[in-house]
């Protein structure tokens, strides 16, 4: 037996010294097909065929993947773990290694060397492990102060936290009012993970804290009990959150009972000026977001301690009433950092047009004219002068490109696009991003750029904080389908490549977290309207990424919002983004500047889309060469329908 183990090993031993001299002769082609190989070895769990293959391997990119995924099932091999860790300490695999290492020492209660090998993390369940390990290992207060950090987040906690748990819950740190502070955060978030945490911490709590927390939780399913607040003991504190959280929900149905609710007994209770702001600014902002404009900015003024959205939404329903007078003391309100803010700038120029003199206002555009940006356009238009795209290219050092292309790091996420391991590309992309300075960060949307990935690239170089390299962050492509569907909708090209920066950003295979798909984002129940009323065949979903089948639908349905909305652009595009139905319900009683309209659209993601969706058009028309639109044409009144 002994002799045929002999055997055995001395010919695995020849065949590892044959396959040495062999793998510098192996084509590109032959180191996929041993990588895949090595991937079915594997899965099977045959170890001595997959170490053979992987010996092989040492020379190609994704051997520190193929490691990884070895390793991560061989979490016993702690001395091969050890040299993976330092050898591509930089990598993504090493991170992801490190997690299941620990998790594996944590369930073997090797607190000692789950303290030398942690790093700090993102994941609860490691936090969790940590703490664990510090009390395990005589660390007893700072353990417990990391447990209560993490005992009063407001969502469940993974079972991993369970043990920790069970010791903080018999220490002094833990007790009713930390209880109630937990229960009030997850009570405020108000999804439905939180509200099952909230009922599972009522039963934790005794007396008059489980009594207020039964009574929440029945405000919460029916907050009309609110209006019956004089039942209600007014000088305890907790009954005060529960009102204050009573009025919020019962807002969001009837807001005219809640606030005629809130004024009646709001000065009956004992509350703090949070949570007076807590109910004030909600009030304000639904009241907004219902176009209820003077009963808004009286809410939002009441605001003790206004947070930046607060602030910014006073000066919004000024806007929409065209209060010019209230404008004006909304935006004295801002802080110093928010007046330099473009649209803030541009509004105090608008102001002053209204109110004081037009050379004070020109003198605001001039400087604003220099921006490439809607606000910056708009104000060009306004004293008129041309646009300024202020197009200043990436300038790389020699070699950049070259040097950073191969990084390891770089030749692994290279080769998993080759294989069409998009994914795993990508998480491995982001992770790499991170590790770089702000020129590492250039380079690398350069080079994102060089390998096509235009969506990819663009987002990298705004890690940067870079915007001036126009060529990267607003390519031309797709220009002769783009031209051709542009023609047959009577659209101009600028708009359509405007349209798509902000829907895809020239990802074929964008795919938005409701379903919207393709280069315009198209949902699959808008693109089988589109397909019958264009008399041609729905074939399925995935037919929305086919470029072709993408651009017509998309071009027809947003020329049909053109239609609809008289042919103003930016009605248009507020629909193409929220439906036709809201745009529908949002515009004015009575005429209104489009501008105005713009910054008091209730949405956030649509107010900005529309004026991204402006500027992209004119950076686009210059970027094409082309002429005819302007800025001052998208934005002109607004008329009631």
């Amino acid at each position: 037996m002994k002799k045929n183990n002999f055997l055995v090993c001395s010919f695995l031993l020849i065949y590892l010294l044959l396959t040495v001299f062999s793998v510098s002769a192996m084509s590109l082609t032959e180191q996929r097909d041993a990588f895949f190989n090595a991937e079915k070895l594997l899965k099977k769990g045959d170890e001595t065929g997959l170490l053979v293959k992987m010996n092989m391997l040492k020379e190609y990119a994704l051997y520190p993947y193929l490691q990884y995924q070895y390793l991560k099932t061989n979490l016993d091999k702690e001395k091969e773990i050890q040299v993976f860790l330092t050898t591509y300490k930089d990598s993504r695999y090493a991170n992801l290694l490190r997690r299941y290492w620990l998790v594996s020492m944590a369930k073997k209660e090797r607190w000692t060397d789950f303290i030398k090998y942690y790093q700090p993390s993102k994941k609860l369940s490691l936090q969790c492990y940590y703490h664990l390990a510090q009390y395990k290992t005589g660390e007893t207060q700072v353990a417990l102060k990391g447990a209560k950090t993490l005992w009063i987040y407001p969502q469940s906690l993974p079972k991993e936290c369970n043990a920790l748990f069970v010791i903080f819950k018999k220490s002094p740190l833990y007790n009713q009012d930390l209880i109630w502070k937990r229960f009030k955060a997850a009570l405020r978030k108000g999804k439905k993970r939180n509200i099952a945490l909230g009922r599972y911490l009522a039963k934790k709590m005794s007396g008059s804290a489980r009594t207020s927390a039964r009574l929440w939780l029945k405000v919460y399913n029916n907050p009309k009990i609110i209006t019956h607040s004089k039942k209600w003991n007014i000088n305890d504190e907790k009954a005060a959150e529960i009102f204050a959280q009573g009025i919020y929900r019962l807002s969001r149905k009837h807001l005219n009972l809640a606030i005629n609710t809130w004024e009646t007994n709001k000065r009956k209770f004992k509350m703090d000026d949070d949570t007076l702001d807590y109910v004030e600014k909600r009030l304000g902002l639904i009241s907004a977001y219902r176009g209820k404009t003077a009963q808004a900015y009286t809410h939002l003024s009441n605001v003790i301690h206004p947070d930046e959205e607060a602030r910014d939404w006073r000066v919004r329903v000024a806007l929409r009433q065209q209060n010019w007078q209230q404008v004006s003391e909304s935006l004295g309100r801002l802080t110093v950092e928010e007046k330099t803010q473009e649209k803030w700038r541009y509004w105090l120029a608008r102001t002053l047009e209204q109110t004081s003199t037009k050379t004070e206002a020109d003198l605001i555009y001039t400087e604003l004219a220099k921006e490439r940006s809607y606000y910056g356009f708009a104000a060009a238009d306004k004293i008129q002068v041309p646009y300024q795209l202020n197009d200043r290219p990436i300038i790389l050092a020699e070699n950049a490109l070259r040097n950073l292309e191969q990084q390891p790091e770089f030749r692994i996420i290279k080769e998993l696009f080759a294989l069409k391991r998009d994914k795993e590309a990508k998480w491995d992309w982001w992770f790499s991003i991170k590790q770089l300075d702000n020129e590492g960060i250039k380079t690398a949307a350069k080079l994102a750029q060089k390998w096509g990935m235009i969506q990819t690239a663009i987002f990298t170089l705004a890690k940067a904080k870079y915007w001036d390299d126009m060529d990267l962050r607003f390519p031309i492509i797709f220009r002769e389908k783009i031209n051709q569907q542009a023609k047959n909708q009577n659209l101009k090209p600028a708009m359509v490549f405007g349209l798509i920066r902000q829907e895809s950003v020239f990802n074929e295979r964008a795919g938005s977290h409701v379903g919207a798909r393709g280069l315009m984002q198209i949902m699959p129940a808008t693109g089988r309207q589109i397909a019958r009323e264009l008399g041609v065949k729905w074939r399925s979903a995935s037919s929305l990424y086919d470029l072709d089948t993408n651009l017509k639908f998309g071009t027809y349905y947003y020329k049909k919002q053109l239609d609809r909305f008289d042919g103003q652009v930016a009605l248009a595009a507020a629909g193409y983004n929220a439906g036709p139905h809201r745009v529908k319900k949002w515009r004015p009683k009575k005429p209104m500047a489009m501008d105005i309209w713009i910054e008091t659209i209730p949405f956030d993601e649509t107010r900005k889309y529309v004026s991204i969706v402006l500027m992209n058009i004119i950076i686009y028309q210059q970027r094409l060469q082309e002429h005819g639109l302007k800025m001052h044409d998208f934005l002109s009144t607004v008329h009631p329908r």
